[in-house]
């Protein structure tokens, strides 16, 4: 079968089956517009992290804190952080920045936020920062409770980092800096 028949005048079923191989077409080039977009976007943030631009804090988990921060996961509800069994024996670094956050091979982007007229406005990225702690002492952990689409996200998360004792500062410095963004936008 020929695009012949596709075009063909003559064939008036074959109409139906051209508008939806258009429309197939023109959705999958639109999807793959913005898979390629969303995938440029994350190269440029990671290659940004580990530039150190616009770094916040780094460090290294070693095996021993990641075996008891994959325990500690399994009881939470949810973490969009992808939590590897096992990590290479130098440790898996963690580098948080204030457009985003790498771990291992994952990145997960922030979105920035302003406030105009007292309506708080977010653009770029994927995660709108809504609340940040940091607690525990088995591993001790830096929570972000995120949410997609700005301060009134319908959709929110946890990303929870693991902070072996010796990075506690790094990820206070951290947990500062949020804090006192999500201040200037009350």
């Amino acid at each position: 079968m020929g695009t012949g028949l596709f075009l063909s005048p003559e064939n008036p079923g074959t109409i139906g089956w051209s508008v939806a191989l258009a429309c197939a077409s023109l959705l999958a080039v639109i999807f793959g517009c913005i898979f390629a977009i969303s995938a440029h976007r994350l190269a440029r943030a990671r290659t940004a992290l580990l530039q150190d631009k616009d770094v916040l804090a780094r460090w290294r988990v070693d095996g021993a804190t990641w075996e008891q921060f994959v325990a500690l996961n399994r009881t939470f509800s949810i973490n969009e952080i992808a939590v590897p069994a096992t990590i290479p024996p130098d440790g898996l670094e963690v580098i948080v920045g204030r457009s985003g956050l790498l771990i291992g091979e994952h990145v997960h982007t922030f979105n920035h936020s302003a406030k105009l007229k007292g309506v708080v406005l977010s653009w770029g990225g994927d995660w709108t920062i809504l609340q940040i702690s940091l607690g525990g002492d088995t591993p001790c952990c830096l929570y972000f409770y995120v949410g997609m689409g700005g301060s009134t996200a319908r959709v929110c998360t946890n990303l929870i980092l693991p902070v072996p004792p010796h990075a506690v500062p790094e990820a206070r410095a951290v947990l500062n800096y949020f804090h006192a963004m999500l201040e200037a936008l009350k």
